[in-house]
């Protein structure tokens, strides 16, 4: 029988072990259960007292046993408090923005020739620094491999440009065009020269980065201490489609065969004129 009256079979689905003792934390279901109370994991796992009781490391599972009364609310308090967690770090990732220009993200081409996108990096709270950027095919990229395109190469900028987006001294906003030459924007695209016509490839720009606490161009930056995340993703919609039009076939110029004619009748007849009046 279990500390409180529980017991391991009828009220947790697990073997009847040992007794337990919870220590005051206040719910029962959130203390550390010896025995064999397959719900509540190995005896002697060592977990913190929380504010609502001795809960579960988040690695695992908490089971959701109907209790009524107080203990029913407790359980509410520690489920809603763990979402607000996850609500929090999601705001934060949020904060970090990367914008396509052409804001569709769909450029186009002729076969051979090179395009690309520019962009807008937004960060006001954190220092954001863009560590890769690519071109991945449909979705891919982010929770599975990135498909490569099957109509040119990617060429990354963004990255290599080292840009930061950030609070003073940095910039939180930061705007780049497109220049296949000079290397900016977020990257380019190599159209195949062997493209065919009204190919078009779909997917997204997928960049990742790394978030600071500290500016990275500042003196005292420590890249250990101050990071706050690696490896962070940022997605864009993005599109590549070969374009071109029908060249029309020009038509055989006569121009110069009837200038060489007029030529040679033009002489013929001078020769003509001279030996009449030699006659």
């Amino acid at each position: 029988m279990c500390a409180r009256g529980y017991d391991c079979a009828a009220d947790f689905g697990g073997e009847f072990g040992a007794e337990c003792e919870c220590d005051g934390c206040g719910d029962d279901r959130f203390c550390e259960l010896c025995g064999e109370c397959a719900v509540y994991g190995e005896c002697g796992a060592v977990r913190e007292c929380g504010e609502f009781g001795r809960v579960h490391p988040a690695a695992q599972p908490i089971p959701i046993i109907p209790i009524k009364g107080e203990k029913h609310m407790k359980t509410k308090m520690v489920l809603m408090a763990m979402m607000g967690c996850l609500s929090l770090a999601t705001a934060v990732h949020g904060a970090v923005t990367l914008t396509l220009n052409p804001g569709s993200g769909a450029v186009s081409g002729l076969a051979g020739s090179t395009v690309g996108w520019g962009f807008t990096l937004d960060s006001a709270a954190d220092f954001a620094v863009i560590s890769s950027s690519n071109f991945c095919l449909g979705n891919s990229g982010v929770s599975s491999l990135c498909k490569a395109p099957t109509i040119g190469t990617y060429s990354d900028f963004i990255a290599t440009n080292y840009t930061i987006a950030g609070p003073a001294p940095e910039s939180p906003s930061v705007t780049e065009a497109f220049d296949a030459v000079s290397g900016m924007g977020v990257g380019s695209f190599k159209i195949s020269a062997t493209a065919a016509l009204g190919a078009v490839n779909t997917g997204q720009i997928v960049a990742t980065y790394d978030l600071y606490s500290v500016d990275p161009n500042a003196a005292n930056f420590n890249p250990g201490a101050d990071l706050i995340s690696a490896g962070n993703f940022l997605t864009a919609p993005a599109s590549v489609t070969v374009e071109g039009q029908m060249r029309s076939v020009p038509e055989p110029s006569y121009s110069w065969v009837i200038a060489g004619l007029a030529v040679v009748l033009f002489g013929w007849r001078k020769r003509v004129v001279k030996s009449g009046l030699r006659n």
